[in-house]
Parts: C-alpha cells; structure tokens; sequence
C-alpha cells in the first residue's frame, strides 16, 4: 500500500513540473522594430478603448486614455518594464478591453513599446 502511495505522489509531483515546464509564454522576445506610439499604440486604443467612450475624455471612472501623457500616468506605465507596467499586465491577462481582447499581435505591440522605453515618438 505504501508503494502505491509513492509512486502516486511521484506521478503528481511529476505531472506537476512537467506541466509548469510546457507552460506556453504570453510573451516572446522583444522586437529590434521600433514601435511608435502614434503609428502604432495611440491608433490601438482609440480602436479599442477610447471610441467606445470607456476611456474616453468624460467617462464614468475618469481613466482617460486620450493622449501620451493619459496612457503613461493613468495607465501606469513603467518604461522598460512590462512586469511593472499595469497597462501591460491588464492587457496580458485580458481583463481590458471589455468583452473584445487584444489579439497577441496588438499585445506583442505594447510589449516591445513598453520594452523599448515608452517613448512618445
């Protein structure tokens, strides 16, 4: 009986690691492209945030997301940092945009922004 239990636990225990160890990444690797804020990052949220007046100028939690200086302070974005950059992390997870995610395209996007220093260029 107790050979039983230890292989068992060696069969949780295994499935465990084996499982974390295949675990897919949200992330890849930063691009070398530059990615711009107004070609790119401004053009995605007025798409999925601002338009639908979420985070538009006068809306009901007064989380603007309009401008540069919008996304970085209320967004709180960290330059070179997505760990840290609450932006990232509510995209990643899929908890905004509401009821129309990101496709991991546009996610990649805001990833090598924020990794490439957040620059408004």
């Amino acid at each position: 009986m107790l050979r039983g239990r230890n292989y068992f636990c060696f069969f949780i225990v295994f499935i465990l690691i084996f499982s974390g160890a295949c675990k897919k990444s949200n992330n890849t690797a930063p691009s070398d492209t530059s990615v711009s804020y107004s070609q790119s990052i401004a053009p995605l949220f007025a798409l999925h945030c601002t338009t639908s007046g979420c985070h538009a100028e006068s809306n009901l939690y007064n989380f603007p997301l309009q401008t540069y200086d919008e996304v970085i302070n209320y967004a709180n974005v960290i330059p070179h940092d997505t760990a840290q950059s609450r932006l990232y992390q509510v995209l990643s997870n899929n908890f905004m945009p509401s009821g129309d995610s990101l496709t991991l395209e546009q996610k990649q996007l805001v990833y090598n922004w924020i990794l490439q220093g957040a620059e408004n260029n």
